[in-house]
């Protein structure tokens, strides 16, 4: 599911230095082609969070590992399924059991090949990660089994719907490595994939180097770095200072500098599959009651906040799936910006201002909560949204803190609301967040929220086959949830993404942009460059 200072001339990270150093700036020419070389420097939001994929479910991670390890399958740009250590596979058993054959020249980077065990292993492992779990719960372990050095059946005790794309997520990581350690402790970075693990420094940059001694097709660039720069202004100013190559941007500016700086970079907007959301805590004595949660959602106008904090690129959702999903339900209304309503609802729940004072109150409480948020760059959106609620009766604090912190908070669920966001599976499965077996420390479901019709639904559509019966499902789960509110969605954002014109190669999944699918990066390549300076 889906992630998540200077002085003088003297500079510490990225920060903007005191000179305008020169920038590379060439186009490919058309039809010329890929060359072997060069050094990519990419930006990362934050800091790993484990060196190894099956511990981390952030997508900065994954921007990273996808270059070091290997999944058992790719999803191509169509999000199908194709090769990935797995050269074949079978179905058996009506789709409980799978037979795999690994592709025999793979080795990771230690010079080892990658066989069996390291994809039981990585199985394993698997399993016990919240983020992945809710993947691999009905593995039977009785008939999962190595056939041979090349060769796995991996068997399950029921046949999920979405299985076999799940394979994508199962990255490989040699046994004879990470059993030696708890594999979330460890500082090693060994895998199958094209690239290894150069240098590491906590908290600044990561650099991969290509491998000379890589089993599959190499890609073009010899060198990944990736550097951690948190703050969105400090990211741009590193793009127009030649200290990086490709950084997401925000609406600003995509509004106000892709005309001024279209010659230096390509701006890309793209919508991934994924949402922001208002979390409301159920276990919260007032939070759990749904007509509360409605009534704080009419409060909101969202076209504003799409105005205001998204300059009008982003689009408004009405529940957990997102348009371009099959399982979206267009006949599900947004909910209606209405004050009134939202008092009159908040009257009917017993919420009174008794005493004047503009908070609501009920037996005794008052109508006070904070919002958790994870950065800066939030605190515009949740300012908009404590007028909202504060209009119709509510008093709300703002709490701010890392992204690291607030993700321990509400698996914690030590919170009342908070201000988070989603990226979503190829193919959708609410399981690992609103089915009630998945309250953490199970899973992810930290809004703490039970419905057994919705547990119901959930279970049916990850083994319903039959397509159209599955999408109903789906659209039936929309509808539940949209009038329940277990979360408020908001919007679903759109991807502003730039990138410096002499990086090639690069394509879009109509469905998820640039990243998470194959070739993707790995088939990028940078353009010869000359000494033209980004004004």
């Amino acid at each position: 599911m889906s992630t998540w200072q200077h002085t003088g001339c003297v500079f510490l990270l990225l920060l903007v230095t005191c000179g305008q150093p020169e920038t590379p700036q060439r186009l490919a020419t058309p039809g010329e082609q890929p060359r072997d070389g060069g050094t990519l420097v990419r930006r990362l939001t934050e800091d790993l969070q484990s060196s190894t994929p099956v511990c981390a479910p952030g997508s900065d991670d994954h921007y990273v590992h996808q270059y070091v390890f290997t999944p058992l399958l790719y999803l191509d740009r169509e999000l199908r399924v194709i090769p990935g250590i797995a050269t074949h596979w079978e179905q058996r058993d009506d789709g409980r059991t799978f037979r795999f054959s690994l592709q025999p020249a793979a080795t990771f980077s230690d010079k080892t090949p990658v066989r069996a065990r390291d994809v039981l292993f990585s199985l394993q492992q698997a399993r016990t990660a919240r983020h992945l779990a809710g993947s691999f719960e009905f593995v039977d372990e009785q008939r999962t089994r190595v056939i041979d050095d090349h060769t796995v059946d991996i068997a399950f005790t029921h046949s999920l719907a979405t299985q076999l794309s799940r394979f994508a997520d199962l990255y490989i990581i040699p046994a004879h490595i990470y059993e030696r350690a708890p594999v979330c402790e460890t500082d090693q970075m060994i895998g199958s994939g094209p690239y290894r693990l150069a240098v590491r420094h906590r908290g600044q940059s990561i650099t991969l180097e290509r491998r000379n001694d890589y089993w599959g097709q190499r890609p073009h660039i010899h060198r990944i770095q990736f550097r951690v720069i948190t703050e969105h202004a400090q990211a741009w100013n590193a793009l127009k200072t030649g200290q990086l190559d490709e950084a997401r941007v925000t609406a600003a500016v995509w509004e106000h500098e892709r005309t001024a700086y279209g010659t230096y970079f390509t701006f890309r907007p793209y919508y991934q599959p994924s949402y922001n959301f208002i979390a409301w805590n159920g276990r919260h004595e007032f939070l759990r009651d749904a007509r509360l949660r409605r009534a704080l959602a009419q409060a909101i106008d969202v076209d504003r906040i799409i105005d205001a904090v998204y300059l009008g690129t982003a689009r408004r959702l009405t529940g957990p799936f997102v348009p371009d999903e099959e399982a979206y339900n267009a006949m599900v209304p947004p909910i209606r910006y209405d004050p009134d309503g939202a008092r009159q609802l908040l009257a009917t729940a017993g919420w009174h201002d008794s005493n004047g004072d503009g908070i609501l109150e009920k037996q005794g409480h008052q109508l006070v909560f904070s919002l958790l948020i994870a950065s800066e760059g939030d605190r515009t959106l949740a300012q908009l949204l404590q007028s909202s609620w504060e209009s119709v009766g509510a008093h709300v604090e703002i709490e701010q803190t890392d992204g690291t912190t607030a993700s321990a908070r509400l698996l914690a669920r030590n919170y009342d609301a908070a201000y988070w966001a989603w990226s979503l599976d190829a193919d959708p499965d609410l399981y690992s967040i609103f089915h009630s077996s998945q309250v953490p420390p199970a899973g992810y479901n930290f809004v703490s929220y039970r419905n057994s019709r919705v547990d119901r639904l959930i279970e049916d559509a990850r083994t319903e086959r039959d397509a159209a019966k599955r999408r109903a499902l789906h659209r039936e789960l929309h509808m539940i949830l949209a009038a329940e509110q277990p979360y408020t969605w908001l919007v679903q954002p759109a991807t502003k993404w730039v990138a410096h014109r002499r990086i090639q190669g690069v394509e879009l999944s109509p469905r998820i942009g640039p990243f998470g699918w194959y070739p993707g990066e790995l088939a990028w390549w940078l353009a010869p460059t000359s000494t033209e300076r980004v004004p």
